[in-house]
């Protein structure tokens, strides 16, 4: 169970890091927000785009966004739509015309998209006019070569078509669904050399064992580095 205090939400980084004032709408004021450091439209619209996106479904479950067109109210397009709705607000000629898509209202898709708050994306190393920032990208090409360990596979996957004791069995002699996923081999007799495993690719092969897909959805929640490749994997199954 994810504890929503670590959940940042778009909508409420806007308020705590974009906007320049804080408004009151009992007195109709705005108080200037102290050392404050604005974050470009552009930058924020690329974190959504490049970073691993959140979205909080309709029963309050966090699972990573998708990456599937604007009609598709999880994905990472329908964010930057909300977003769009967001600009066209701050930028209306008029302080009294109101957007039907106003990012402030209580239903807003910016409430629903965001970031673990311990692991928000580097603002300050984002090139919005670069898709895919160099350093990042390293960073997770060397994630993905290292794999995750054989606990952390059971750890994450327990109770998704095998118990504990199945996954450990399974992972001692791999059945051929399995082999596919794994990074490095390991060696028998040599806890040294452990074989590492690819957990997206693990969820695929789930999804062919009937796991529902929001059950596996909620693994890369917990392995928020794999989640990008997960949805990436699954795009044509949602």
């Amino acid at each position: 169970m994810i504890n929503n205090e670590k959940w940042l939400s778009i909508h409420r980084f806007i308020l705590e890091n974009k906007c320049p004032n804080i408004y009151d709408p009992s007195t109709g004021s705005t108080t200037p927000i102290k050392n404050h450091k604005v974050i470009t439209d552009a930058v924020l619209a690329t974190a959504i785009e490049t970073s691993t996106l959140f979205v909080r479904d309709t029963y309050g479950r966090i699972k990573p966004a998708t990456n599937g067109g604007p009609e598709d109210i999880e994905s990472r397009a329908y964010a930057l739509q909300a977003l769009g709705g967001y600009i066209r607000f701050t930028q209306r000629d008029s302080p009294d015309e109101i957007p039907d898509d106003h990012p402030f209202l209580e239903n807003t898709p910016l409430n629903t998209f965001g970031w673990m708050d311990d692991a928000l994306p580097d603002f300050d190393e984002i090139n919005p006019h670069s898709p895919l920032p160099a350093i990042k990208t390293v960073a997770k090409q060397a994630t993905v070569r290292s794999g995750i360990t054989k606990n952390s596979v059971i750890n994450a996957f327990e109770g998704l078509h095998f118990d504990r004791d199945q996954w450990i069995r399974a992972l001692a002699n791999v059945p051929n669904w399995l082999k596919d996923c794994r990074v490095t081999p390991g060696k028998r007799g040599n806890n040294k050399t452990s074989a590492t495993w690819n957990p997206a690719l693990i969820a695929v092969a789930l999804l062919d064992k009937n796991v529902p897909i929001r059950k596996l959805d909620s693994v890369f929640v917990r392995l928020r580095e794999w989640a990008e490749e997960w949805n990436d994997a699954s795009a044509n199954e949602r």
